[in-house]
């Protein structure tokens, strides 16, 4: 009597065999040895939760590729049998393209940070379309995807922003216990030290202290606000040009004085500068537009009287 293994019997379930070999399975399991090792195969299967309608469906295919071969035989129960264990090695796979997809994870508010050493500067975009143009030494932080109610930059240093129109969503820079407030505009934050200065290029803005002694001030284009945040003062001002030129690369003095320059070509140029001698008073106006430090400094030694050696980012000045 010809034996089949289980490898041969799970082929025949899986519709595999060919003629012969589907002649030899049947033959094999009309035997009660056959019938046995059809009765264990269940026994090893059965443990599988079920899927109802899936099983009706694969049932009923079983009954109608096995009808065609009554002439061998076999009783119903041995039908049952097989399309049991079809049905158990198939589920398994049913259940895993079929089952219900996965409720998407709820975001957690992400917070991104960027920042820009000295002599860096970029360009960021935000999620709901405004951009932050980041100046040198400087950082920002902010969330990845803002809420439906607010917009919110937390701010060191300096940057431009060019914010999104959205009625629904104030777009908020704090920074030194200020808030600057706007709902599409672009304007210039500065806010180094002690010092905060404003600037508003389109639109309209209100700056807000934290502390509610200090009233709230709204800008029009042209102006700016300058806050000494160390004594709480604040001076509404006429903005000028030279607060939104860096953005685009030009470097520009006005009237500035000789330590906030040596404080500029530091940050600008990524370079540490000492003096030697008695540094001069006078204050100097200038504009260079993507200019190398080199032709600054030469420009700025016949205005300011000095001479100047650089060593790689060691630059010295001597009056």
């Amino acid at each position: 009597m010809t034996t089949v293994s289980k490898d041969q019997l799970r082929k025949f379930l899986d519709g595999q065999c060919d003629a012969d070999e589907e002649a030899q399975v049947r033959r094999y399991l009309e035997t009660p040895e056959g019938q046995n090792a059809l009765d264990k195969m269940m026994d090893d299967s059965w443990g599988i939760s079920e899927d109802i309608p899936a099983k009706q469906k694969v049932f009923s295919n079983i009954l109608k590729k096995t009808t065609r071969a009554k002439k061998h035989r076999i009783n119903r129960a041995f039908y049952y049998k097989i399309a049991a264990i079809f049905i158990i090695l198939t589920i398994p796979a049913y259940l895993l393209f079929n089952r219900a997809p996965e409720a998407p994870p709820i975001n957690k508010p992400e917070w991104l940070v960027k920042s820009n050493d000295k002599g860096q500067k970029s360009v960021i975009q935000l999620s709901d379309g405004s951009k932050v143009y980041l100046n040198s030494e400087s950082t920002i932080k902010y969330l990845r995807y803002f809420s439906d109610s607010l917009r919110q930059i937390e701010l060191d240093g300096e940057a431009y922003f060019k914010v999104a129109k959205d009625k629904s969503r104030p777009f908020i820079v704090t920074a030194q216990g200020y808030s600057t407030t706007a709902l599409g505009t672009e304007f210039n934050v500065k806010s180094r030290g002690g010092d905060y200065l404003v600037s508003l290029a389109e639109g309209s803005i209100v700056i807000n202290p934290e502390s509610e002694a200090q009233k709230g001030v709204k800008l029009v284009p042209g102006e700016a606000l300058k806050i000494d945040t160390t004594n709480k003062t604040v001076s509404k001002q006429a903005g000028t040009l030279s607060d939104f030129l860096w953005k685009d690369g030009i470097l520009d003095f006005e009237v500035a004085t000789m330590k906030e320059v040596i404080a500029s070509l530091e940050r600008w140029y990524d370079v540490k500068i000492e003096t030697k001698g008695k540094v001069t008073s006078k204050k100097y106006t200038g504009r260079f537009d993507n200019a190398s430090l080199e032709h600054v400094l030469q420009s700025m030694s016949f205005a300011l009287d000095f001479e100047y050696e650089m060593n790689k980012k060691q630059i010295t000045l001597t009056f």
